[in-house]
């Protein structure tokens, strides 16, 4: 049986350069008094990274969802987009390619849809919440 639900949110972005911080404020007003600051750290992180890449990548409105338990977070960044191509690895010198190299490190699971624009992940939580 899973934890109760502790904490959510998510919404629809414009596609602008603003969207990865307003989905970043968003998570940290929603998650700040449920979570350690380093792990919320961890979670906008990741959120910001994947609407991001959906504004540089994809195409249409950007939405987000992220909701959690005592036990996990989870989490999507979708946009109207037809799917995604296989990202190739960064250069050394690059300024760019590595925010899927970022939310694998930070994340217990996540992935990409086939066929759809659509980023999902989880992330465990590493300390009971409002501890």
């Amino acid at each position: 049986m899973s934890s109760p639900l502790k904490a959510q949110c998510g919404g629809t972005l414009p596609r602008d350069v603003s969207s990865a911080g307003v989905a970043r404020r968003d998570v940290r007003r929603s998650f700040a008094a449920s979570l350690s600051s380093a792990f919320l750290q961890e979670l906008e992180l990741v959120v910001s990274e994947l609407v991001a890449n959906a504004l540089v990548h994809g195409t249409g409105e950007i939405r987000y969802r992220v909701s959690g338990s005592d036990a996990e977070l989870h989490g999507e960044v979708a946009d109207e987009g037809p799917g995604f191509l296989v990202p190739s690895p960064p250069t050394a010198l690059a300024d760019h390619g590595r925010g899927l190299a970022l939310v694998s490190l930070v994340c217990s699971d996540w992935g990409i849809d086939p066929g759809a624009s659509r980023v999902w992940f989880r992330m465990a939580a590493a300390e009971p919440w409002g501890a």
